[in-house]
């Protein structure tokens, strides 16, 4: 008899060992078909899988090899390829994982496929109310994994600046599949929303003015500030995330007795700052070095002559947009030490309206701007180009917008849009600009600003202490 179990047992370890050596043959077999088609495509010069940009224009700088931050490499296929990797999907209806086999095989099979309508799409909406006290506003959001990053501008001294909060959720679950309590979309996709309470605080940080926007850049955060004091906040940011001050940086006064500037916007490539000012005496658009992020070194600048709204940087280029008659400012800063003007975009309407925010998907150039109090169907709020290189101010697609534009994000499908137009925060459209291939969403708040991580979207609330995370599939 106790032979026998032995035996029994020993014939189950086998079977077990060779069913998971099998497992590991054909994941093994998976990585080396995606390696040969990438190797190939890259010899011919094709760039990547399935002859098409591998990867997006959303990225995220490695500082170093520490795991302080929670970010699953997309590119992992292929190692030593870049220093930076894409925070997020470039497809956010396809949840499969960036550069996995079953990405590759969907790519594949759905390439001569049209775009999806808005029937076959299903849509998750959560809702994180923040532990953060009613009277603080909230500016600017950043996601990874379930960690969010919320800055505030109080006009509390005392009051936090920036902070850090646990989502309650796993990472790579909806978020939402069990909790559908409802529909308040106006279309004809499947909407469910849900409320989610317990995010907690794991951190927070006093930097004095508030914040008005930041970029993370591995274990550090560099924050802009409407401060006459400093304008550049850097914040280190350690294992359990616990928040520090290591420096703050001040524009020079271009004389002695001129008004010192107030920071407005900020974005980060390549070990340098890109810091945009309100309108004042000096240039307000700076380049400063943080190659070594406790001692920034100012390297140029240029006059605007306008408050810097949103800086998005991209293939050399600085994407700016400004409240005055050229909306859409590009600045060519391949050298960092001497940008240029390159181009810019004056759509009508600008003596009402200002530009807000611009974004580049693999190309794809989407430019939005406010609606100017009121809205004149004839001046468009939302306008996209086919290509960002070269740039053409006369070649483009363009939506009327009437609760103007705050937040754009894109994948090879569908632009994404935020806007203050009652019953409609967030919209989708298809490339084709086709209004059938239009979703239009109602949100319980006013948007403050749109980002995403991998496959979900996230909104913050400009109106309420929230966040709203929408993940979009695909019905097959």
């Amino acid at each position: 008899m106790i032979a026998f179990s032995l035996a029994l047992l020993f014939i189950v370890a086998v079977t077990s060992a060779t069913a998971y050596s099998r497992d590991i043959f054909y994941q093994a077999k998976s990585k080396e078909q995606i390696l040969d088609v990438y190797e190939t495509n890259l010899a011919s010069g094709n760039g990547g899988l399935n002859t098409r940009p591998y990867g997006n224009d959303r990225e995220e700088t490695a500082y170093s090899s520490s795991t302080f931050v929670s970010i699953q490499l997309a590119r992992d296929v292929v190692t030593g390829i870049s220093s930076q990797y894409p925070l997020c999907s470039v497809d956010f209806t396809d949840n499969s994982t960036v550069g996995s086999f079953d990405w590759w095989k969907y790519q594949t099979g759905m390439a001569a496929t049209a775009v999806e309508g808005p029937s076959n799409i299903r849509i998750y909406i959560t809702q994180y109310p923040l532990p953060i006290p009613a009277t603080i506003p909230l500016t600017h959001l950043e996601v990874r994994g379930n960690i969010a990053y919320v800055s505030t501008d109080s006009n509390v001294t005392s009051d936090p600046d920036l902070y850090i909060i646990k989502l309650p959720f796993t990472e790579g679950s909806s978020g939402a599949d069990s909790l559908i309590v409802g529909n308040s979309m106006t279309g004809s996709s499947t909407v469910s929303n849900s409320t989610v309470n317990g995010s907690s605080i794991l951190s927070s940080i006093n930097t004095g003015p508030g914040i008005v926007d930041f970029s993370i850049v591995g274990k550090y955060i560099y924050a802009v500030a409407p401060s006459t004091a400093a304008e550049l906040h850097i914040i280190r940011q350690d294992l359990d995330h616990a928040l520090s001050l290591v420096k703050k940086y001040q524009l020079s006064l271009p004389y002695a007795t001129a008004t010192p500037a107030l920071g407005s916007s900020i974005a980060f490539s390549n070990n340098y700052i890109y810091l945009g000012t309100e309108k004042w005496a000096g240039e307000e658009f700076n380049v400063i070095d943080v190659t070594n992020p406790i001692s920034p070194v100012r390297r140029s600048g240029m006059e605007m002559n306008t408050r810097v709204g949103d800086i998005f940087v991209n293939g050399g280029k600085a994407y700016i947009s400004s409240p005055d008659q050229q909306q859409l400012k590009i600045m060519d800063i391949s050298d960092p030490t001497h940008p240029v003007t390159s181009n810019g975009f004056s759509p009508s309407g600008w003596q009402r309206q200002e530009g807000t925010v611009s974004s580049i998907f693999e190309g794809r150039l989407d430019f939005g701007r406010t609606s100017g109090g009121y809205n004149v169907t004839t001046d468009y709020e939302a306008f996209t180009f086919a290509t960002s290189s070269p740039f053409n101010p006369y070649a483009y697609k363009s939506v009327d917008m009437p609760g103007g534009i705050y937040g754009i994000l894109s994948d090879r499908s569908y632009d994404y849009m935020i806007t203050r137009q009652a019953g409609k925060e967030f919209q989708i459209f298809g490339h084709s600009s086709n209004a059938s291939l239009s979703l239009r969403l109602a949100l319980p708040t006013l948007p403050q600003s749109m980002t995403c991580y991998r496959d979900k979207i996230y909104i913050l609330s400009h109106t309420s202490l929230d966040i709203y995370q929408i993940q979009i599939m695909k019905n097959y």
